[in-house]
């Protein structure tokens, strides 16, 4: 909450911040970013079944390769609440992290505005919390279960100046669980899942 406060605030100030033109320049620059928004999971699967929607608050920091690409690394993390615990057992909250990496590409609109499509992938951590009247077998009241993601995503980039740029990010990202057995006789799917999420952040580029 208090990032997309501060977000708020710079959007209202930048627009008297400067009137001369920004030049959205991503040449030779690496750029830190921080967000937060909501994850909407979905799909006949337990995943979907189990969480509601998330709020996560993502860092990735990206670099200039060549021409209009670039690379970057991405940790997110998140808590979501149970809406059933039908499939993932008497949990209270799953925590959500994932870390991986993406390649993009640059595309300048004008001279304040950029667009960044993005590929990526990475790992996947659920950890659920277990009720405190429930624990497992080793005294543990965790459990954790692992996959992977593929993500497609697009930044849509607004610089203040040089240095900052506000920006919105939508996404969809696909989670693999190929590590989790599970008796079909449920009717949903243990294997994959499905995640679309809305995002704001900032930007610091250094040049």
């Amino acid at each position: 909450m208090k990032i997309l406060m501060l977000i708020s605030l710079l959007l209202i100030t930048s627009a008297t911040y400067s009137q001369k033109p920004i030049n959205a320049k991503y040449n030779g620059t690496m750029a830190i970013g921080v967000s937060s928004g909501m994850g909407l999971f979905s799909g006949n699967n337990f995943i979907a079944k189990s969480y509601n929607t998330n709020y996560p608050i993502s860092i990735n920091v990206q670099f200039h390769l060549y021409k209009n690409i670039g690379i970057g690394f991405l940790y997110q993390h998140s808590n979501a609440s149970l809406k059933s615990t039908e499939y993932v057992g008497l949990s209270t909250v799953g925590k959500f992290g994932r870390f991986g990496s993406f390649v993009g590409y640059y595309g300048k609109l004008g001279k304040k505005f950029l667009i960044e499509p993005k590929i990526g992938m990475g790992i996947l951590r659920i950890r659920n919390i277990l009720d405190n009247s429930f624990y497992l077998s080793n005294g543990s009241y965790d459990y954790k279960t692992w996959g992977n993601y593929t993500s497609f995503s697009t930044d849509f980039d607004y610089f203040i100046n040089k240095n900052l740029s506000l920006f919105a990010n939508v996404d969809y990202s696909y989670l693999a669980f190929p590590d989790v057995h599970a008796s079909t006789e449920t009717g949903v799917s243990y294997h994959s899942s499905n995640l679309y999420g809305v995002q704001l952040g900032v930007k610091f580029w250094a040049r």
